[in-house]
């Protein structure tokens, strides 16, 4: 004689289900992926979109966030990630990475990341900042906390319902809410130095997404450690829970 379920406990579980955090999907949206790892001058695009790039004279090292990492040990080495359409973003975009700065220049821009005509972001005065290129003028957030030397900070700028904003360790820096719509130009993305105050330490882990972020995803990408599994999702907890009811029927 199998056992039945009481209904009661059997709503319990499946409330207590509903109420569960769904994780951000860190997938969705995302066009370019850079994990660092290899031995050769290729910077492998790992979502299968072939969005590679190539190192200059920036150098691998082991000393990565997350396995290897991209080092500039000065302010004229780089690394760029080739033209592509599929690297323009047009409305909404999303660009995260992590870095240990070696060295800042608090009166510069130690600038990282740069797409001509689109966007850039600096480690401006040690601190940082986003600026994205809006009928032919450049809008910007303002700097905020300085960073640390040798530490790892993850630094996310994003342009989400028309305000852009800067992300260090998963805190609010700066944004500006007049930003609108991105100038849309197909253009490399440039790594380190391009002929400004360049961005010198470990680069790691750096993603490029074609959706804005919020700050709730933010703090989860700030916590998120890609070398280990993730959490399992919602369906599939669900249909775990469901196996359970079964048994105990």
């Amino acid at each position: 004689m199998t056992s039945q379920l009481p209904f009661g406990i059997l709503l319990m579980i499946i409330a207590t289900f509903l109420a569960l955090p769904v994780s951000a999907d860190f997938e969705d949206g995302l066009i370019g992926y850079y994990p660092m790892e290899g031995k050769d001058k290729v910077l492998r695009d790992e979502t299968g979109n072939g969005n590679d790039g190539q190192i200059i004279t920036a150098k691998r090292t082991r000393d990565g966030k997350f396995g290897d990492g991209l080092l500039f040990d000065d302010q004229s080495h780089s690394a760029v990630i080739h033209k592509t359409e599929r690297l323009t973003v047009e409305k909404e975009f999303a660009v995260s990475f992590w870095v240990k700065p070696k060295k800042l220049d608090h009166a510069g821009e130690n600038r990282a990341i740069y797409k001509d005509g689109q966007y850039n972001i600096d480690i401006l005065s040690g601190a940082g900042r986003i600026e994205i290129r809006v009928g032919g003028v450049w809008k910007g957030t303002g700097p905020g906390e300085k960073l640390i030397l040798d530490e790892w900070n993850h630094i996310v700028g994003t342009l989400h319902k028309g305000t852009a904003s800067y992300y260090t360790n998963a805190a609010a820096m700066g944004n500006n809410n007049g930003v609108g719509k991105i100038a849309e130009i197909d253009s490399r993305i440039q790594l380190g130095f391009m002929g400004l105050n360049a961005f010198v330490g470990v680069m790691d882990d750096l993603r490029i997404y074609d959706r804005g972020f919020d700050a709730k995803e933010v703090q989860e990408l700030f916590e998120f450690e890609p070398d280990k599994p993730q959490s399992v999702s919602f369906l599939n907890s669900l249909a775990t829970s469901w196996g359970a009811i079964k048994r105990l029927r």
